[in-house]
């Protein structure tokens, strides 16, 4: 069943937002609100689009965890809308860090410390979507020598692909310790004894963690020497194995000189098993802070100067916070930093751009985003989708610090960093505090935020990649056109990862044609010579369409001609076991980039080919992934194609 419709209708119909997600910048969507502090939350993505937000509740008089469950569109998937307490926590009337993490299946795992032992204890917890707990009512303790003079507090989680958990967390002792242990996927605690990472004389402190190779994990820490309060403060990146060894630790940085406030730092997966850090330190003592880079690889091996390279040489800045997020497929880490002037009455924003050497890419003082001046871009997230940078930032005049604002720039020219657009998150002007931030592959962020309106509510919005807030409708996915001798063109599609369309409206050149939601694909009949772009749109209710999906060019010679497709690509055999070829067509000199996903949307493998012409080929070697069903996508300068590989066991 089909029907031909004007095109012009396409400029006419109305844009709105469906779903709990606010679309309004000057009202977010409430997390929690009431009576009672709600403080500190955390925010982390499910496997099928939805949202786990936690918080510190004060409501009953003391604080505890709860959990909430928004599905794609922001609605409440639990009865109760304040959401699942976690039975049995009690917290001091001191907060401390804590982490909120998904495994593979999409449960959640929430790790904080507690008192309801008396002491300062920590306890991980396995909530399901249908708001179970499956690691226990109470959770699994892990402490094992916590005491009233050593307590446990700021636990890291760790979900790894092989589906087992890592909890790192500090120990306070004579000197501190850093305590690390492994829970399987039933709830077992893997190690008799949590791997003890120690040194001498000093304290370890402050992990962060990130997925290595091989089901090992990359944990950054400090070493502390001095008094707590003006420690010296060295950077360190230790790799444990899944037997709890460590495989090698690595000195980052012993130059010190980084304030005891400053805790968690930029510390990004470089794709490859690696890590790029990035911080700011005073090491020359002169009251002028500067901000550093460094990468490591899944070896171990620190690629970059000793100490860390500069991230801008311009020394009539002060340098804080420096973010860092790397492009798997550039090989290139990208990172945003607040700077002020010396006495810090004026703000502004800077960005650079390194290699894994520490070669700066954008010159040596980096690039201006944000001159500075009175008001105050504070930088507070970075992310990479598409080859596109962006950074989000609270927004204030640092003569009322009070009101902030919250948005998102990004850059519109790919590659280049000289052209920026900016969108709005919320502009409710109120202090915001404790932001935290996760990002989906699909191409949304989701961030979250105790408000300072009131004596503690928390919010949420959700932004796309496009700019757009709130509830958004996804575009068709894995869209291929192709040839059909004699004289017909197939189109085939899948739909939105986590929407359901009404139908879709496919767009040839001038035309365009709607047809039913199933099956996804759709064949044109009887072509007449000529070049054809193609790309499809999803209809949501109310006629809302999505954006176009990527663009196809066939050009049809003649009817009795075969048809050159301006991007071929073949995969032989498939399914296939182990290896496969991919073959395509360049058919101007162009770089080829080949990904691989899985049906989490998750980039499972990627490859860049230098720039050639003429016939291509890749040995694909799925000797390493499960056996499923994946999808390819080719990108040259001469467009995009795609592909449905199986892998068999």
């Amino acid at each position: 069943m089909k029907r031909f419709v004007l095109l012009c209708v396409l400029c006419v119909v109305a844009v709105g937002i469906y779903g709990q997600w606010s679309s309004n910048t000057q009202a977010p969507t409430l997390i929690a609100g009431g009576t009672g502090a709600q403080v500190m939350p955390k925010v982390a993505l499910g496997v099928q689009g939805e949202t786990y937000i936690s918080r510190f509740d004060n409501s009953s008089g003391s604080y505890k965890v709860w959990l909430n469950l928004l599905n794609f569109d922001g609605e409440p998937l639990w009865t109760n809308p304040q959401g699942v307490e976690m039975n049995g926590s009690i917290s001091d009337t001191w907060l401390t860090d804590y982490d909120l993490t998904t495994d593979q299946a999409g449960n959640a795992l929430v790790c904080f410390q507690d008192i309801r032992a008396g002491i300062n204890s920590i306890y991980i917890y396995k909530v399901s979507r249908a708001g179970q707990q499956l690691w226990g009512e109470n959770g699994l303790c892990l402490s094992v020598n916590a005491g009233t003079e050593n307590p446990d507090y700021t636990p890291k989680v760790l979900n790894t692909a092989d589906d087992n958990t890592y909890v790192a967390w500090q120990h306070q002792s004579s000197p501190s310790q850093i305590m690390l242990q492994k829970i399987n996927i039933a709830g077992q605690i893997e190690w008799a004894n949590p791997l003890s990472i120690s040194v001498d004389a000093a304290s370890c402190t402050w992990p962060q963690f990130l997925e290595s190779v091989d089901n090992g994990v990359l944990m950054k820490y400090y070493v502390d020497s001095g008094p707590f309060w003006a420690p010296t403060r060295h950077i360190k990146v230790a790799r444990v194995n899944p037997a709890g060894n460590l495989d090698w630790d690595q000195s980052i940085s012993t130059a010190g000189a980084i304030t005891a406030w400053t805790q968690i730092i930029g510390f990004a997966s470089d794709g490859a098993g690696g890590a790029s850090l990035s911080w700011h330190d005073d090491r020359d003592m002169n009251n002028m802070t500067q901000a550093f880079f460094a990468h490591i690889t899944a070896a171990g091996v620190v690629t970059t100067p000793e100490n860390g390279a500069y991230v801008s040489s311009d020394v009539f800045y002060q340098q804080y916070y420096p973010m860092v997020v790397c492009d798997f497929e550039a090989q290139e880490a990208r990172v945003v930093m607040r700077i002020t002037d010396a006495n810090q009455n004026q703000c502004g924003v800077i960005m650079q751009v390194f290699d894994y050497s520490g070669n700066r890419q954008l010159g040596d003082t980096g690039r201006l985003l944000h001159p500075l001046s009175e008001f105050d871009y504070n930088p507070q997230y970075a992310w990479n989708y598409e080859g596109k940078f962006y950074y989000f930032y609270q927004l204030m005049n640092i003569t009322n610090p009070q009101v902030q604002n919250f948005g998102c720039m990004f850059n519109t020219d790919l590659g280049w960093y000289n052209s920026w657009q900016g969108a709005p998150i919320s502009y409710t002007q109120t202090s915001k505090m404790h932001q935290d931030f996760t990002a989906a592959s699909g191409g949304w962020v989701i961030t979250c935020w105790e408000d300072g309106a009131s004596d503690g509510d928390i919010y949420a919005m959700k932004y796309y990649y496009n700019g757009n807030v709130g509830a958004f409708n996804g575009a068709p996915e894995n869209v291929t056109a192709e040839f059909v001798s004699p004289h017909s063109i197939h189109v085939t599609w899948s739909p939105p990862q986590y929407s359901q369309p009404l139908s879709y409206i496919i767009q040839i050149n001038s035309d365009i044609v709607e047809v039913l939601p199933t099956p996804t694909e759709y064949t044109f009949l009887d072509m007449l010579p000529g070049t054809y772009n193609i790309s499809i749109r999803a209809v949501y209710t109310g006629q809302e369409l999505s954006p176009p999906s990527e663009t196809f060019t066939i050009f049809v010679v003649s009817n009795e001609d075969l048809v050159v497709p301006a991007l071929s690509l073949s995969v032989a055999p498939n399914p296939f076991r182990n290896a496969t070829e991919i073959r395509w067509q360049n058919r101007k000199f162009s770089t080829s980039t080949l990904s691989l996903y899985n049906l989490r949307g998750q980039k499972v493998h990627s490859a860049f080919l230098p720039a050639a012409s003429g016939e291509q080929s890749y040995q694909l070697n799925g000797a390493n992934l499960p056996s499923g069903i994946y999808f390819l996508r080719l990108a040259t300068d001469t467009g995009v194609s795609c592909k449905r590989l199986v892998l068999m066991p």
